[in-house]
């Protein structure tokens, strides 16, 4: 996003948007920031994973660790990407893929919902 930032704190950081400069002041935890990227093109890395591929690698580690199709619960799942899409497929028990998923941008994200390690 777009922002002029206002202050960054040691766990905070607080800014407006740009097209609404007299609007309301927000405020976004540090560790919801991958990275902030400066108009004189400087960049400074704030999330707990260096690069992109250190955190699709955690992403892929976790899907095909932990997930489970939650249609049917005896497919586990196997995730990969195809640079910044995902697709996840579903597999049987000898490793069939019974479901072939769809392809998903994530190039966008920010931020992700705490893992459920359910067994």
């Amino acid at each position: 996003m777009d922002v002029k930032l206002l202050e960054i704190g040691s766990s905070n950081i607080t800014y407006k948007e740009l097209d609404n400069p007299d609007g309301p002041t927000h405020s976004l935890d540090k560790s919801e920031i991958y990275q902030i990227t400066y108009n004189n093109g400087k960049t400074e890395v704030l999330g707990k994973y260096k690069t992109a591929n250190e955190a699709r690698n955690f992403v892929i580690s976790q899907i095909n660790e932990y997930g489970i199709d939650r249609d049917r619960n005896d497919l586990s799942l196997k995730a990969y990407f195809e640079g910044d899409h995902i697709k996840i497929n579903s597999l049987n028990k000898k490793g069939k893929i019974v479901h072939e998923g769809n392809l998903w941008d994530l190039s966008k994200v920010v931020a992700f919902h705490e893992l459920s390690k359910k067994r």
